[in-house]
């Protein structure tokens, strides 16, 4: 997400002389990528594994913030400041909240998921993403957390309004024109294309990846237990697939188990099934708010957040929200525990 702010940052960083390679429009996302990563150190490379509400709190070694308002000179500032903080000049990429609005105060409030699904009108939804994404560019942002893919099947679960639907065809098609109103149609290549249009377009990040809100075979159970694999593949994965398939960029893990093992420490469904199945790929990969750290915390599944960091990142989750565990693992990079391979992956995918 950064390489795509690398041009336009050098408004506000100085413009250099002799351009860095990576800074070569005519190269691909990737080789940009694979460059940029072989000129940062550990240290560097870590500053983007998280992302967060208060950037300033972390240092201004991150790699995501969140926009809070349509203030372009906080916003402008906030970005001079994390690249004077860079010895690359990387800066940030800003987010927020795309559900039904741009996040930003002062933006336009549309209806929740549920009330656009209950339209029947995919344009409609694609036109609401696309008016988001205008909104959240307008105040600097360029990565929209949303569309909401989850398939809400069990009506006592407390977030049915960020759901379009119940059928999983619905929230495919519904997820797939907000995708579309989000990157443009021009900006459906997936991770390793360029946005077409990224005045008006922003990245999306799909959640939350999966089988949220979902009914179970033994009851209510919103941690964990769940339905049949046979029905998580056929109803609960069903939008995440098109998704992939449409290229989609990026994906917020889940706070739930599925089948027992929770979404953050699950490779087999971030790695195996998203990214090698579906075809997610380079695609970029978050955490859901202190999830990492609840590996350890809540389901006790590692004796320590560093374990958690290791286990994640290992699972396939690329950037740590808010950061704490994340941005300390410099040590396990250093010692072997989390692999070169699985670090420059995380590292690169956010890049």
């Amino acid at each position: 997400m950064a390489l795509r702010l690398l041009i336009a940052a050098g408004v506000v960083a100085g413009v250099q002389s002799e351009p860095s390679p990576w800074m070569n429009k005519s190269k691909s996302v990737d080789e940009r990528t694979e460059l940029l990563l072989r000129e940062m150190t550990v240290a560097e490379k870590v500053s983007q594994l998280g992302y967060s509400e208060n950037c300033e709190k972390l240092g201004l070694q991150v790699g995501g913030c969140h926009v809070v308002t349509y203030n372009m000179t906080w916003r402008n500032g906030l970005q001079s400041k994390i690249m004077n903080a860079s010895r690359l000049n990387i800066p940030a990429s800003f987010y927020a909240e795309t559900t039904h609005s741009s996040g930003v105060d002062g933006g336009t409030i549309f209806p929740m998921p549920v009330s656009q699904g209950a339209t029947w009108n995919r344009t409609l939804v694609r036109l609401i993403g696309a008016a988001n994404a205008l909104e959240l560019r307008s105040c600097g942002g360029d990565h929209g957390l949303s569309p909401i893919l989850q398939v809400c099947t069990d009506p006592r679960f407390g977030r049915m309004e960020e759901n379009f639907a119940e059928d999983p065809k619905l929230v495919q098609d519904y997820g797939v024109a907000a995708l579309t109103g989000l990157q443009g149609t021009d900006g459906l290549g997936g991770a390793s294309a360029y946005l077409g249009s990224p005045n008006v377009s922003v990245t999306s990040q799909a959640k939350h990846f999966a089988v949220y809100g979902a009914g179970s075979k033994d009851g209510y159970t919103p941690l964990g237990g769940g339905p049949t694999i046979r029905s998580i593949f056929d109803i609960y994965l069903r939008p995440w697939r098109e998704y992939a398939r449409m290229g989609g960029r990026g994906v917020m893990a889940s706070h739930n188990m599925i089948d027992w093992t929770p979404s953050h420490a699950n490779k087999e469904m971030l790695t195996d099934v998203l990214r090698d199945k579906f075809g997610l790929k380079g695609g970029y990969i978050g955490s859901d708010d202190g999830n990492v750290e609840q590996l350890h915390e809540t389901y006790g599944i590692v004796d320590s957040n560093d374990e958690a960091a290791a286990l994640a990142m290992e699972s396939g989750v690329d950037q740590d929200m808010p950061g704490s565990s994340y941005l300390n693992s410099a040590p396990l990079v250093y010692s072997g525990v989390i692999s070169n391979d699985t670090f420059n992956r995380a590292v690169g995918n956010v890049l």
